[in-house]
């Protein structure tokens, strides 16, 4: 029996019971580092695929830190095994680890696929409106280009993944992952398609808020409204929608896009305001202009009712005057109602409405003259009689003078 040595060789006899002894010594201390150095591999072999398995259960997606952290742990405790040892010898077992965490990459890599479109990460987005127009900022087109890089970012993801080395063709496999998994692509960009399809659906949802910004509100008014009761429905209108505007959710989440409905609910609101304003600038116009047509017509009527007949034909037409003013009237009392109702309003809205105090008095004053009229019509006559009564006996005397002188 003979025993490889350094330079050369040394031979163990089975008659030197010492060198048996000896050798037997050494090969049973080689057995032992054998056994013990392959139940520390074994140890490290199953904690590593212990921890391979655990990277199955954890979302890639949702939990990608917690994921690549596990990853390094499991890099780690085989770069630690393999320090000081052949590449040749340790390739074998890094391409079988590769294979395992190929497993779980791919098992993980697939059931993202699935519900990628519901857990990337997070893309916002503001619904707005301005300039009479609706739309998305970022622009529609630019979420869709940030959504579509995501995907890409997580499809092309095993291409740089280099599991835990052993050279190119221990890590090629990872590449191939893609490919290998087309067929679930389809389903990808199809659910991309539905998900944007559903955040165009989101302007259908609310474009009928915008309707009032399409009209031209200052000649519709103008053109349409007629009385008080105009201005009161469109301001409990616009009380009620501001109500339902406010209702409305702050934002609405489509998978993984955020919609901020905020920004649009200001818009609206800015519509409203417009909206308002214009029904207030309308109001205390007609306001004016109702006030300077009971102006014209008081003092129309007040210059009438002021003059002294001195004939009958003066009485008669000055009666013939109030029965016509009198008729008259009933229109400008509901002219004068509904502008202290719009009066009224304009308080309510901005604080300080139209002074219709002189407007008021002069008012009282011409019902009061109208009606004293009839009592000023019978002393008008009775003025009249005696100014004739006076006459008949002037032209007596004057009469029996030019009969005594004839």
């Amino acid at each position: 029996m003979g025993k490889a040595g350094g330079a050369g060789q040394k031979f163990v006899t089975w008659e030197d019971p010492v060198q048996i002894e000896s050798y037997t010594r050494e090969v049973q201390k080689r057995a032992t580092e054998l056994i013990n150095e392959n139940r520390k591999l074994r140890k490290v072999h199953m904690n590593v695929t212990r921890e391979v398995v655990e990277l199955m259960n954890i979302d890639l997606l949702k939990s990608e830190q917690v994921w690549t952290d596990k990853l390094n742990q499991i890099k780690l405790m085989v770069d630690q095994e393999t320090k000081g040892r052949a590449a040749d010898l340790c390739r074998p077992w890094l391409t079988h680890i590769n294979y395992q965490l190929y497993k779980a990459l791919e098992f993980q890599y697939r059931m993202g696929l699935e519900s990628l479109n519901e857990n990337l990460p997070e893309i916002q987005a503001d619904l707005i409106f301005r300039n009479q127009k609706m739309e998305f900022r970022p622009a529609f087109e630019q979420l869709k280009l940030k959504y579509f890089s995501e995907i890409r970012k997580f499809i092309t993801r095993p291409i740089s993944f280099r599991g835990v080395g052993g050279g190119a063709r221990a890590t090629d496999i990872f590449s191939k992952m893609p490919e290998n998994n087309a067929k679930y692509m389809h389903t990808v960009y199809v659910k991309a398609e539905e998900l944007f399809e559903q955040v165009l659906l989101v302007e259908n949802e609310y474009v009928e808020w915008t309707a009032l910004s399409h009209l031209d509100i200052q000649s519709h008014i103008e053109e349409h409204f007629k009385g008080v009761e105009d201005w009161e429905t469109n301001f409990a209108m616009l009380k009620q929608k501001r109500i339902e505007l406010k209702k409305l959710p702050d934002s609405t989440k489509i998978d993984c896009v955020t919609i901020n409905i905020v920004p649009f609910k200001g818009g609206i609101e800015d519509v409203f305001k417009k909206l308002t304003d214009a029904l207030v600038e309308t109001m205390q116009d007609s306001i004016e202009k109702d006030a300077e047509d009971v102006e014209r017509f008081v003092k129309m009527a007040q210059d009438k009712l002021n003059s002294n007949p001195t004939s009958v034909d003066e009485i008669e037409a000055m009666h013939k005057d109030a029965m016509e003013i009198e008729t008259n009237k009933h229109k400008y009392v509901e002219i004068f109602e509904s502008l202290k109702k719009k009066n009224l309003m304009i308080k309510q809205i901005q604080g300080q409405g139209m002074g219709l105090t002189e407007l008021e008095s002069r008012w009282r004053e011409f019902e009061a003259r109208l009606g004293a009229f009839n009592d000023k019509i019978e002393d008008q006559k009775q003025r009249l009689r005696e100014e004739i009564d006076k006459r008949i006996k002037s032209l007596s005397v004057e009469l029996e003078k030019m009969y005594d002188r004839w």
